[in-house]
């Protein structure tokens, strides 16, 4: 679906990205981690097309992605910010159905099927009691978790967020996993989350990226994280140990 090939880009004097090669699969979850300043979210901004001054070959299901337009290109990504713009007067289920905008008839209401698919999507994130709700009276966290449902119902192919754990709390990450983790499995999208929480990444990905100043460091998932990744990547003592239940690894840092 996405291949990078060869490719670098400069956004400031201090940081230059560099992808030598970079494959992301239909249906595949990846995560995009590394300390503050590594190229995190420069590099989601290269793959939803933010950045056209680059070096080197990206192509979307083969296609040069400088050859797919701007309208292409709304349908197939979505981009979540760490902190997404919002109408306050707009009631929860308004700003949920937004994400169906792309698909909406010019000056014609959302159609029955729209507004049940969006219905079912705040049902699904435990937001159904909040649906008639506005914004401006909701907290970050419900905010937070609205965006991402808007996300999910924009019927995209590729969805990319930028810490999209930030302001949720540990019932409603469990609650943004799973449902990331069913949508993805329907085989009609890619997610993409660029993370400075690497236990949350851990517990959503297939597939996690390390970059260390702009470059990827390591790339794979369970099989590969250990305490001299962390002490590389992060600069971090730590002991790394398997959760009996899950065998997913679990980060333990030593003071």
């Amino acid at each position: 679906m996405i291949e990078l090939k060869d490719v670098a880009f400069t956004l400031d004097e201090n940081l230059t990205v560099e992808v030598d090669d970079l494959e992301i699969s239909e249906s595949e979850i990846v995560g995009i981690t590394g300390n503050g300043g590594s190229g995190k979210s420069s590099l989601l901004k290269l793959l939803y097309g933010d950045i056209k001054d680059f070096e080197g070959c990206y192509f979307f299901d083969g296609k040069n992605i400088s050859n797919i337009s701007k309208k292409e290109r709304k349908v197939i990504f979505y981009f979540l910010p760490p902190i997404a713009d919002f109408n306050p007067e707009d009631t929860l289920f308004d700003h949920v159905i937004r994400g169906q905008l792309n698909y909406k008839k010019f000056l014609n209401p959302y159609s029955p099927a729209q507004k049940e698919m969006t219905s079912d999507i705040i049902h699904s994130l435990n937001l159904s009691h909040l649906s008639n709700h506005r914004l401006k009276s909701l907290s970050h966290s419900i905010i937070k978790m609205a965006n991402l449902a808007q996300g999910i119902n924009s019927q995209c192919k590729v969805l990319l967020m930028d810490s999209p754990e930030l302001f949720l709390d540990f019932r409603q990450k469990i609650t943004l996993t799973r449902n990331l983790k069913k949508y993805a499995a329907t085989g009609k999208i890619s997610i993409i989350v660029a993370s400075s929480d690497l236990d949350f990444l851990i517990k959503l990905c297939d597939k996690i990226i390390f970059l260390k100043n702009g470059k990827i460091f390591a790339t794979g998932h369970s099989e590969i994280i250990t305490d001299s990744l962390i002490k590389e990547v992060f600069g971090v003592q730590s002991i790394i140990s398997k959760n009996i239940i899950s065998t997913l690894p679990e980060i333990h840092i030593i003071e």
